[in-house]
């Protein structure tokens, strides 16, 4: 794999927002299928005009008696269609990963033209921060 091709620090998506992330494969470089992921933080590098993201990877398994309570999951279907989402997805907030904001990490799947989703609804913020006060990384005010 060759360098990287960055996209501008400025076109950083936000905290709350989902983006299309490819999965990586074995040895760390992009693979080839493309997931949703939940922009979790952000990391910039002016010098380089680069950036970051630390997300939590959206997974089809729903689980949804065992993480239910722990993982945020949409399956409204009117959000789904509002986000392009083709399927029900559950977002793993009890783990993390950094991605460097570049081309060969995210891009939008076959079915959108659009790398970020969308962002989600005050609602679902709230159900998040109530997921992760529940999973002991943020505590409550």
């Amino acid at each position: 794999m060759g360098p990287l091709q960055y996209f501008h620090e400025s076109t950083l998506p936000r905290i709350h927002h989902i983006v299309w992330c490819r999965l990586p494969a074995a040895d760390g470089s992009p693979g080839s299928a493309v997931t949703p992921a939940l922009v979790r933080s952000t990391e910039r590098h002016p010098p380089t005009q680069r950036g970051a993201l630390i997300v939590s990877l959206g997974t089809t398994k729903l689980d949804s008696n065992r993480c239910r309570p722990v993982d945020l999951i949409i399956q409204n279907a009117e959000r789904l269609d509002q986000l392009n989402l083709p399927m029900a997805v559950r977002f793993d907030l009890g783990s993390t990963a950094w991605f460097p904001w570049a081309a060969e990490f995210f891009q939008p799947p076959e079915h959108s033209f659009y790398v970020v989703a969308g962002a989600l609804t005050a609602d679902e913020i709230s159900r998040l921060r109530s997921k992760l006060k529940r999973r002991g990384i943020i505590q409550a005010i």
